[in-house]
């Protein structure tokens, strides 16, 4: 009994933050302070390389051809769109503006598709617009830029300026990072993300408040983030504010069934459509273990929907930063690792490396070994993560798989 209340109250002590000053305190010392400024120029010289690979890979892309979508899943209509632009409403982000134009339609993939940025996209004018592909990923920006400012300020308090620039330099680097900057929903979620764990301390907890409603009707894994304030609940911290957070949480997830009942006839109509996708997810797998194991070793290319070697790369990488998270944050590393492991295992690694561009607190324990790294081992990582960027923008607007 001893025992349990010792383990007990050292994890309240963990979830307090506690302990991230004996685990931390090698990032605030001076020997870091040219340190600080070196990458703070690295994650400038980044994102204006960043910049250029984006320009060259649209500038030497083909224009989108006629032919691109076939006729049973017809998404927009091109033709409306200014021809300048059209690549930026490819894959996803055609399905979004399909949603804004047509609202939700039965035997599509649109129906798996969660309703938070198609309204957005509709509030600013998408529907019926030739520069709709323009508008959406200029929102996307927007709130991946707003998303960063966030992070950054929520790293510098929780931990130091140090981890804080190097949380954005894991932002730049992540290799499907530049998702960001196109029509897709990873910003939303990475702002609301970023404003949750921002806002859930200090004065402003409304704002938490409205991002865990929000959270819930943007992506599948958003539900996964109540288990944050469930395990405050549990612990006795803030449960005032922490059955709130639960309650927004529930709130928006009832609010996305709401939506795919009035507009497809069924609340689990958005799970049905996932079969229209190309590994056709399942929330049966799971607990389809040897499915699970047998889909991790199926390499067959580099990247691509089925067998990517990228992005089971990335998932070994981030389940080992996810384990080290349970000694910065406890509920981080909980909620992380759902966010990994379900969609993972649910859509067979499809578009994995996306997956984890929005699992903030995965930025920590990366974050940490940027830290450590001398410098021939950072240049080698730098180059090595703006090629696969540049790989992937080059194969997005060449209509081929990237993300």
């Amino acid at each position: 009994m001893n025992r349990f209340i010792f383990q007990f109250s050292k994890l309240i002590v963990m979830e307090l933050g506690a302990s991230q000053t004996a685990h931390c305190e090698q990032w605030k010392q001076p020997f870091f302070s040219n340190r600080l400024i070196q990458i703070r120029a690295i994650c400038l010289i980044v994102f204006l390389v960043k910049i250029l690979l984006y320009g060259i890979a649209w500038n030497k892309s083909p224009t989108v051809p006629e032919t691109f979508f076939d006729g049973s899943k017809t998404r927009v209509d091109y033709s409306r769109f200014h021809p300048a632009i059209r690549k930026l409403a490819i894959f996803d982000a055609g399905w979004y503006l399909d949603i804004v134009s047509n609202n939700y339609t039965n035997g599509k993939d649109s129906g798996a598709f969660y309703p938070l940025w198609p309204f957005l996209l509709s509030v600013f004018g998408c529907a019926n617009n030739p520069w709709a592909p323009l508008v959406s990923a200029g929102l996307s920006v927007v709130f991946w830029c707003f998303g960063l400012g966030l992070i950054f300020s929520w790293a510098a308090k929780e931990f130091s300026y140090h981890m804080a620039w190097c949380v954005v330099l894991v932002n730049l680097l992540l290799p499907s990072s530049m998702t960001f900057w196109l029509g897709f929903t990873e910003s939303l979620f990475f702002f609301l993300f970023a404003s949750f764990l921002k806002y859930s301390v200090g004065a402003r907890l409304w704002i938490s408040l409205v991002a865990a409603l929000l959270l819930s009707v943007s992506r599948p894994v958003g539900i996964f983030v109540v288990l944050m304030p469930v395990i405050w609940w549990v612990l006795g911290i803030r449960r005032l504010f922490s059955a709130f957070c639960i309650l927004a949480f529930v709130a928006g997830f009832m609010l996305y069934f709401g939506v795919m009942w009035y507009s497809l006839g069924s609340p689990f109509a958005g799970w049905s459509a996932q079969k229209f996708h190309v590994n056709k997810p399942s929330l049966s797998y799971v607990v389809d273990f040897p499915k699970f194991i047998d889909s991790l070793f199926n390499i067959t290319s580099f990247h691509d929907p089925q067998g990517s070697f990228l992005d089971r790369f990335i998932f070994v990488i981030s389940f080992w930063c996810v384990v080290r998270l349970w000694w910065i944050r406890p509920s981080w590393c909980v909620v992380s690792m759902l966010m990994l492991l379900v969609p993972a295992m649910t859509n067979q690694f499809l578009s994995f490396s996306r997956f984890t561009i929005v699992v903030i607190p995965l930025f920590i324990p990366m974050g940490e070994i940027l830290i450590q790294l001398r410098w021939p081992a950072l240049s080698a990582l730098i180059f090595g993560s703006l090629a696969t960027q540049f790989y992937l923008i080059s194969r997005f607007f060449s209509f081929e798989w990237a993300t």
